[in-house]
Order: structure tokens, then C-alpha cells, then sequence
């Protein structure tokens, strides 16, 4: 039962939305996310044997997370705990994903090949039939154009890599390669292409042989890290600049550089940086430093970077050991988009499961 929630979680919760009023996207999405995850911890209440072994090296990360969220009933920001209520990240979310985390190694995952398809198929259609932004880039289900991009990013190498007869594979995969390519396309996401860029490079270097699986992470790793320097020499924009907003969050969290503002207070943090420094930010509503380990700075200071960087480091070295490349293709791309863009609950919940799935041991059927 529980494969089947995380099943679910990963390529149904993306479809989710609310088809009347203006919180019809995100909202949903984190009532259903974390309604699912409370149902996990119930299947494996029941299931006792599930809470027995876990990894270590995992309990300490998360141990460290939950405890430095704490820090956050310190501040006296209203919506620290529950979030703003157009993402609804504040603490109460965080603490469902480090427990989908925790579960997700202890529960075995398999899915059958055409639930990637039909996932990624429906996106594409979404994209093309529902509304645009102002902008005019198309937001599907996910009702934002980088998260949109994001989802297609996650659902491509588990489409792209499921297993077909012979003579189906080419026809397959130019098909879902075609399907990705047109949402990124339609969505205009430029993190998106890039994160794309970065799993076909990842699959090309294993398909050559010429490279070992070690080398090729350490490849892409590098070439994510050349391209965070893109928003410092794209053209400057008055809003929505990320180099500017980047530099922002930076500041922001030098007020508590150690522990952080507190989980749930990044907006609040951003906006007075903002008004120090009399940038154009402050007058744009920013929730989010457009890059996670920049939120995980505002957060929670050097001790929330320095955990997630160990978690990373951690979640990296387990996936090339599992020799799964699919996996190892999604977390690339997911950490890439992240690295650029506010995330939306479904990139959370991708990347806490991948994280979780990569500690993985001796999974359940649950």
C-alpha cells in the first residue's frame, strides 16, 4: 500500500489542482502531499518493523533538521509554522517531507513503465489546453512555469529509461524526449533546459562506457556549478532579476548566520535585506531566494547549509553505489531546477524521495 501512495505522490500529485478560484494550484497539492504522508506514517504504525533499522547517517540528518527547525518558534513571524499561504511551506511541511524521507528508505519502489508515460503525456496536454501566465508561458497543473518545467524534469529519466522491447525503444524514447522537450518549450524554462541538458549528459556519458559512473556525476556536477554564474551575465531585468535577488538572500541571512531566521521566514527576511539595501526587491513580493541552499542559508544559517550539502554529498555517493541511472538522472535535474527556481511541494516531494530512496537498504513491500 504504501508503494503505491509514493507512486502516487511522485507522478499523480503533479496533476492536482483546484479548477475554481485563485488558489487552485500550489494549495492543493500540499493538503493532498502531506493528507498522503500521514497515511504512510499510519501503514507503517501498523507495520512496525519499518521503523527498525534505519540508516544512520540519515537519522542524524534529519535529527539535525527537525531540531534546528525549532529555532523557528523563536521568531515572532505568524506564518513561520504553516507558510505563506501561497506555498504553505513553513514548518508543518518541512517536517512531513523529512518523515516521507525516512520512510521512503524503508519502502521498496517499483512502478509500472507506462505510469511515467501517461504522467508525462498529461502535463504536455496541460500545457497546451489550460491558461498561460501573463507572461505568456504555459503553467499546466502546476500553475507556474518552472514547476511545470521541474515535474517534466523528474517524471523524463523514468520514461526515457523504462524498459521496452527492442524494437519499441528508439520510437519510445524520441517520443518522450519530444513530450519533454515540448513542455520545456512551452513553459520557456530555462533552468528547465538546463537540468534537461545536464540528464542527457549524464546518459550519454554511461551509454559511451568510456567514463566511469564516479566521473560523470563529478562532470555534471561541475557543469551545474559553472551554470549558476548565468544569471550575473544574462541582461539585467528591473524584477525578477535572480543575480539581485540572489545577492539579497545573501544578506538576508547575515542577520543570523549561524542558526538562521528560522524555517518559514524567508519572505520576511528577503523584504528587509531588500529595504537595507534599497534594491528593486523590495518592491516585489519575494518568498523564496530562487535557490535552495540560499533558503537553507536564510533558514537556517551555516548549520542548515552545512546539513544539506552532507545530505547531498550523502545522497550522491548512495545513488552511483545503486547504480540506478534513472535515479541518479532525476536527482541531477531536480537539484539543478532547484538551484534556480522557488520550488513548488511536488519538486519538494521528489527530491525528499529521492533522498530517502537513496539510503534505501532492505526495503518493504508496505
Amino acid at each position: 500500500m504504501g508503494r503505491y501512495i509514493i507512486i502516487f505522490l511522485l507522478f499523480a500529485l503533479p496533476l492536482v489542482f483546484h479548477p475554481l478560484g485563485n488558489l487552485a494550484y500550489e494549495q492543493p497539492k500540499v493538503f493532498v502531499a502531506q493528507i498522503a504522508i500521514e497515511l504512510l506514517v499510519v501503514f507503517a504504525i501498523y507495520k512496525f518493523e519499518l521503523f527498525k533499522n534505519f540508516s544512520k547517517h540519515l537519522l542524524y540528518i534529519v535529527g539535525g533538521f527537525l531540531l534546528l527547525s525549532l529555532t523557528s518558534f523563536l521568531t515572532p513571524i505568524d506564518d513561520s509554522f504553516f507558510g505563506n499561504i501561497f506555498r504553505l511551506q513553513g514548518v508543518f511541511l518541512f517536517w512531513h517531507l523529512l518523515v516521507f524521507a525516512l520512510l521512503s528508505s524503508k519502502i521498496d519502489f517499483k512502478v509500472n513503465r507506462y505510469i511515467p508515460h501517461l504522467s508525462l503525456i498529461v502535463l504536455m496536454v496541460s500545457a497546451l489546453v489550460m491558461e498561460s501566465n501573463h507572461a505568456g508561458r504555459a503553467v499546466g497543473t502546476l500553475g507556474e512555469p518552472n514547476a511545470l518545467a521541474a515535474a517534466a524534469i523528474f517524471v523524463f529519466p523514468f520514461a526515457f529509461m523504462s524498459g521496452t522491447r527492442k524494437n519499441l525503444v528508439i520510437l519510445e524514447r524520441t517520443l518522450v524526449i519530444g513530450l519533454t522537450l515540448g513542455i520545456l518549450y512551452l513553459s520557456e524554462s530555462h533552468s528547465g533546459i538546463i537540468a534537461f541538458g545536464i540528464e542527457i549528459l549524464y546518459f550519454l556519458m554511461l551509454y559511451s562506457k568510456r567514463i566511469s559512473k564516479q566521473s560523470a556525476l563529478i562532470v555534471c556536477c561541475l557543469v551545474i556549478t559553472l551554470s549558476l554564474v548565468l544569471p550575473f551575465i544574462e541582461e539585467k531585468r528591473v524584477y525578477e532579476d535572480r543575480a539581485e535577488i540572489w545577492y539579497t538572500s545573501l544578506v538576508a541571512g547575515l542577520k543570523n548566520p549561524f542558526f538562521g531566521n528560522g524555517f518559514g521566514t524567508t519572505e520576511e527576511a528577503i523584504h528587509q535585506a531588500s529595504i537595507n539595501l534599497y534594491n528593486f526587491v523590495r518592491l516585489q513580493k519575494v518568498d523564496s531566494a530562487h535557490n535552495f541552499l540560499l533558503d537553507y542559508w536564510i533558514q537556517g544559517g551555516i548549520l542548515g547549509v552545512g546539513l544539506m550539502l552532507l545530505l547531498l554529498y550523502d545522497t550522491f555517493r548512495n545513488l552511483v553505489r545503486k547504480s540506478d541511472i534513472q535515479i541518479v538522472m532525476a536527482f541531477l535535474g531536480i537539484v539543478t531546477v532547484m538551484l534556480f527556481n522557488p520550488v513548488s511541494v511536488v519538486t519538494l516531494i521528489a527530491f525528499w524521495w529521492l533522498v530517502g530512496y537513496s539510503f534505501s537498504k532492505n526495503p518493504s513491500d508496505l
